[in-house]
């Protein structure tokens, strides 16, 4: 039974994965993005260099995740590591498909409602044990080789340094909305895995 019952939660991982992609994408699209706040983790060097070399987000994203596959392939195992495949392939793609629509002009809306729902969608897919790279590989292998530490504590604090090293190429409106939009992704992370009493992919 148990046999007949594993391919079916492997599926659900897969799509519960693509799902929080589809989510981090379009919320960057219609709010981070158009009010200038940088999204949490690797996602904001990727948006920073996207800029700077005029490529597409998307392809940006999964060249800067290829050394990150390995790690996480090292330190948690291969499922991990096939279903980051699926979470960054996901992200690149949804990035590229929400391009154009429209944003959303509102710098609160933006810090509140964007870090909230970038920190839920983060949150389901490491409860479905994937990442979808980046940051999120990272500090899955961080929490595995240090189990004191929280996965929204360690992502707030590495985006803190982040912040500050590409602070210099922002406003003082979009450095403190991304600061604030980081700390409540963190914070919801925490939250979120906490209560599904979650544990770091084996």
């Amino acid at each position: 039974m148990l046999k007949q019952d594993a391919p079916l939660v492997e599926w659900m991982q897969v799509v519960m994965v693509a799902l929080g992609a589809a989510i981090i994408a379009i919320n960057y699209q219609l709010l981070l993005k158009p009010n200038h706040i940088m999204p949490p983790g690797f996602g904001g060097v990727v948006a920073l260099i996207s800029d700077w070399i005029r490529q597409p987000i998307g392809l940006v994203n999964v060249i800067a995740n290829v050394p990150l596959f390995f790690i996480g392939f090292r330190f948690v195992g291969l499922r991990f590591l096939l279903l980051c495949v699926v979470g960054a392939g996901a992200m690149s793609i949804f990035l590229y498909a929400f391009e154009s629509i429209p944003g959303i002009n509102s710098w609160m809306l933006a810090t509140v409602v964007g870090g909230v729902v970038n920190g839920a969608a983060v949150a389901l897919v490491l409860l479905f044990h994937g990442a979808t790279g980046g940051l999120d590989i990272v500090c899955v292998v961080l929490v595995k080789l240090f189990p004191r530490f929280s996965i929204g504590r360690l992502m707030f604090s590495i985006n803190l340094i982040i912040v500050c090293i590409a602070g210099w190429s922002l406003g003082v409106a979009s450095l403190l909305g991304s600061v604030i939009s980081m700390y409540l992704a963190g914070r919801t992370i925490d939250m979120l895995m906490q209560s599904r009493q979650a544990k770091v992919p084996q």
